[in-house]
């Protein structure tokens, strides 16, 4: 079972959603890939529970990724999946890492969405 029936080509609410899933995957898997990180040696990291659902993330999040590709240009997929990421692992960092989020940073962010929503709306 997989993706092959889910036929979303024409319809860009689908696949905006897709692109969406898979940003807030990957951006929630960054945040498991630093917490597994922080054990303190390999063998532990490998065995850490969090190790393997980050794993998890990473396959659901390519698998949506992939997808959203199979629909849409490249050209607009990636730079769209990268901005949610970045966006999503800045606040997670913030909520669950109690990473401080300066200004520039969140101003970084804006342009990083900004970009990526140009690119994509943009067509010749």
């Amino acid at each position: 079972m997989g993706f092959d029936n889910l036929d979303t080509r024409g319809h860009i609410f689908s696949g905006v959603l897709i692109i969406i899933l898979a940003g807030i995957i990957f951006g929630a898997g960054s945040l498991l890939i630093k917490l597994a990180i922080m054990q303190p040696d390999f063998w532990t990291i490998v065995t850490y529970p969090i190790s393997w659902l980050a794993l998890l993330f990473a396959i659901v999040g390519f698998t949506f990724m992939q997808k959203a590709m199979h629909d849409e240009y490249v050209s607009i997929v990636v730079p769209m999946v990268t901005g949610i990421v970045t966006l999503i692992s800045v606040i997670l960092a913030y909520v669950f890492l109690n990473e401080a989020i300066a200004a520039t940073r969140w101003i970084g962010v804006f342009l990083i969405l900004a970009g990526a929503f140009i690119i994509s709306v943009v067509r010749k």
